[in-house]
Formats: C-alpha cells, structure tokens, sequence
C-alpha cells in the first residue's frame, strides 16, 4: 500500500491499475454490439447510483455488518465457478450469473458505507484506496449486466 502524501506514484499505480482492468475487460465488450454495450452501461450506472442513494441514506450504517456474509457468499460464487468448471450445465450459470449481480450489488451497499465511515472516523483518509472496492463493484456489475443482455440478444 502507497502512501497517499507520495502523490506521484500513488496517481501512476492507480492509472496503471485502472489500464490493467480496462485490458482485462476488451476481450469481454469485444464479444458484445455497441447497443448492448451501452445498455450494459445505463444499467450499471443506474444500478451503481440508486445502491448509493440507498446506502448513504441507510441509518445507522447497517450494512456494515454484512461482511461476513458477504465474504460467505464470495466463498460459494468461487465454488459454483469451480463447480461449473468440471461439472458446466445451465443451471449453475445462471445460479453464478444472477447470483453474482445479486452479491456485487450487496457489495457495493456494504462499500459505499465502508467508505463513508471511514471518512468520517479516520484522521488521515485515503481517497483513492478506499475507492477502489467500489470500483471493482462497477467492474463486476458491468460484467455480469453486458453478459445478460448479450444472452438476451441471442434469443
């Protein structure tokens, strides 16, 4: 972890991270028409902003105590993945695809109030890093909704 006061190598570790996960993702929207795309787009920022809204609005910062839960729940995605993996039928794909957009989406509750209650308790608060669990949440939101709609398009 950088320290936020090197502000020249904490900005070029965090384009360089950002590039990466832009890379990793070509393969994916390469795959996908440009009206998909954008549809994949409208429903990750509507989705990212309305859980937002929810979760800065929540009292009493309860979803904070979902962590172990959610942890539980990224537990047996990675097993339904290992499990689809030897054993593929569509049952188990769908159970990882909807499930996933279900746990991202509870994810990003427990994020958004993970990082307002670290704004407000810690004296030195680093933006950058404790945006970045929201910003794999976008990521894996985007994911799982371009996939939908590109299965939806099929039909």
């Amino acid at each position: 972890m950088t320290r936020y006061e090197n502000t020249v190598l904490k900005h070029s570790m965090w384009a360089a991270f950002l590039g990466t996960m832009a890379l990793s993702m070509v393969p994916l929207i390469n795959m996908a028409s440009m009206p998909v795309i954008f549809d994949a787009l409208m429903a990750t920022g509507f989705t990212m902003g309305g859980l937002g809204i929810v979760a800065y609005n929540a009292p009493s910062e309860e979803f904070l105590k979902w962590g172990g839960c959610l942890g539980m729940a990224c537990a047996g995605m990675i097993g339904i993945s290992l499990m689809s993996m030897f054993y593929p039928s569509p049952a188990l794909f769908n159970l990882w695809l909807y499930g996933g957009l279900v746990l991202f989406g509870a994810f990003t509750l427990y994020d958004i109030q993970k990082l307002i209650w670290k704004a407000k308790t810690m004296p030195k608060w680093d933006p950058i890093n404790e945006s970045l669990g929201i910003y794999l949440d976008a990521i894996n939101l985007f994911q799982h909704f371009l996939i939908i709609f590109m299965g939806n398009k099929k039909k």
